[in-house]
Formats: structure tokens, sequence, C-alpha cells
């Protein structure tokens, strides 16, 4: 065989090797990114095998080897609760929460400036207008030149004299 032949023949094995490395490595990743899918699939299961479990039987989960970690979860579900109870008292102090995406809306605000959905009317204790639009309804403050729910301009109404009869 000459030269040439011997190079060549030897650049052919070399080349087959460097492919079936680059195949292996490619098959090698390929196997660990379902390895990585299966195990995250499984986290997924022991969830929601732990919320089965503490949900359907409580009085199991109360016991060991559970009982700590079951103390545990509660006490976090009760923080959970109270820091949502205090949200909801600052949002409402802030203004008014929309029912429909939980944006803090202005107390005055008849629509949720995030997604548009009609507010709740809000919660009025005594209603300090004198005056209401005529278009809506609305209650109107000293000095208001519009409606503050419909946009509709205040008339002015002029007062009523009382005549002797």
């Amino acid at each position: 065989m000459s030269i040439f032949g011997e190079i060549g023949s030897k650049i052919t094995e070399s080349s087959k090797k460097v492919v079936k490395g680059v195949n292996d490595f490619a098959e090698t990743a390929k196997l660990k990114d379902q390895i990585e899918a299966e195990k995250k699939k499984q986290a997924t299961l022991y969830q929601q095998l732990g919320q089965l479990l503490f949900t359907k039987f409580p009085e199991q989960c109360e016991m060991e080897p559970f009982a700590s970690t079951t103390q545990a979860l509660t006490a976090s579900m009760q923080t959970v609760e109270q820091l949502k109870a205090e949200v909801e008292r600052l949002q409402a102090s802030s203004g008014r929460t929309c029912l429909n995406c939980g944006a803090v809306c202005k107390a005055d605000a008849v629509f949720c400036s995030s997604c548009g959905g009609a507010l709740a009317p809000a919660p009025s204790a005594v209603k300090a207008a004198t005056r209401f639009c005529a278009s809506c309804g609305g209650d109107l403050n000293e000095g208001d030149t519009f409606c503050m729910n419909c946009g509709t301009r205040v008339e002015e109404t002029p007062a009523v004299e009382e005549t002797p009869i």
C-alpha cells in the first residue's frame, strides 16, 4: 500500500472515531435531558402525593414520622392566611381591590385600571355628598365640575326659592 493510501486510511479511521464520539456525546446529552425531565416529573408526583396524603388523611399525617413536617406546613399555611389578611387590610386602606384581577384601584374608581373590569360598589358608611349626578346618580362632592363615575359635566342646579302662599 502506498503512503498516501495509508494516510487516507488513518484519516478515515480517525474521522469515524470522531463522528462516533460526537454521536455518542449527542446521545448522552439527549439521555441526560430525558433523565432530568423524569426527575422533574417525579418531584411533581411526590408533591401531589404529599398534598393528597395531607388533605385526605390528616390524622395519619399527625403521627411520626410526618408530625414535624405536618406542624411546619400547618404553621406556614396559618402564616400565609395572616399575611393575606394584612395585604387586604392595607389594600382596603389605600383603595379598592379588583375582584377580577386583584389590582388595587383608587377608592373612587368605578373600573379597574389594570384589567378594565367593573369594580364592586364601594362600601359607604354615611354619604357625605349632598348632590348627585343627573346622568348616573353618583355622588358629587362640593366643587365637582364633572362626575367621577361617568364623566358627565355637572350642571349647577339652581336653588329653589320658597315663595309664600
